[in-house]
């Protein structure tokens, strides 16, 4: 939030975006792509190329999709697959043709072969199994302030106290946990002790050696989260996904779903306990069951069109240049 203007190696800059500067670079450009929202209501002028990427394809409503929502202004948005395309041109409110179905382009991340967890100081040895939990949040301190679920001052399912307890059991299993917080979770304030096999990470952590999540993300053997929609581009991988949650009501209640019955479109083992999650990564990985291996093909046929360059894709079809 301190920076005015940086520049890199001369080929890019960074600027405060509710700036002057920020405003005066946003004019400017031809080419313009948020993931968050920018200046909503905002009309766009006939010399922008606004493309709205946002920030995954929604379990959860957004846009227009939830009420009092502001509608946010795009030239184009993106979408994974047909089924979201028509989501998508809803909850912007766009024509379907201009929602373009061309992927995430942050999933290229997930294919880069790189060791990107030795920045953490995690030995990738004898067979050690990585396990990713992105907890989604329910009580935000930036952005959209706003109480989602049911909100507590601990993890899911884990009290802070039981956290090396749950280290020993990972130590059992030789496996890794890596804890990432969402960016806006009130749990950033936290200071949490340091444990032999789980790491809780923050978004400073990655900023601090230039990793983004989606390159994490690529190493996990199994991916732990909740109604976040990192699921929808970790199928991409097929690797087993278990969906961590005991608010399942109260988040139905206070943010709502975009389907009627969305764990239809999870496909993966509902953990409601501590004893659940056990349980789940005990028999995923020592005993190597995966009893959703065909239903995240389907869900995942579904939900995704594959590409080989998802950045690529994208800047064909605006005819980038």
């Amino acid at each position: 939030s301190l920076i005015n203007e940086y520049s890199i190696n001369g080929n890019y800059i960074l600027v405060k975006r509710d700036s002057f500067k920020g405003i005066f670079y946003y004019l400017r450009a031809k080419y313009v792509f948020f993931t968050h929202g920018l200046f909503a209501g905002a009309k766009i002028s006939k010399q922008h190329c606004v493309i709205n990427l946002w920030h995954g394809m929604p379990l959860k409503k957004i846009g227009l999709l939830e009420k009092n929502e502001i509608s946010q202004k795009s030239k184009y948005a993106i979408a994974t697959s047909g089924f979201y395309q028509n989501i998508m041109a809803e909850a912007f409110g766009m024509k379907n043709e201009d929602v373009l179905i061309v992927g995430q382009p942050r999933n290229d991340l997930m294919f880069k072969k790189k060791d990107y967890l030795s920045n953490f100081g995690i030995n990738r040895c004898n067979s050690m199994k990585i396990v990713l939990w992105t907890p989604t949040f329910r009580q935000s301190i930036r952005g959209d302030i706003r109480l989602d679920g049911l909100f507590s001052e601990n993890l899911p399912l884990v009290k802070l106290n039981d956290l090396e307890v749950l280290n020993e059991f990972i130590l059992s299993i030789n496996s890794f946990l890596i804890i990432k917080l969402h960016p806006m979770d009130v749990l950033n304030n936290q200071v949490f002790a340091n444990f032999s096999n789980i790491k809780i990470i923050k978004s400073k952590d990655l900023e601090n050696f230039n990793i983004q999540l989606y390159s994490l993300l690529g190493s996990a053997d199994i991916l732990l989260t909740d109604f976040s929609s990192i699921y929808i581009d970790y199928l991409l991988l097929n690797r087993p996904i278990g969906f961590v949650g005991d608010d399942f009501d109260e988040y139905s209640k206070s943010r709502g779903f975009i389907f009627d019955n969305p764990e239809e479109y999870m496909p993966g083992v509902k953990i409601r306990s501590l004893e659940d999650l056990k349980t789940f990564l005990y028999n995923t990985l020592i005993l190597s069951q995966d009893l959703y291996l065909e239903n995240r093909v389907l869900i995942n046929n579904k939900l995704n069109n594959e590409f080989a360059n998802y950045s690529y894709e994208l800047l064909r079809a605006i005819k980038f240049n």
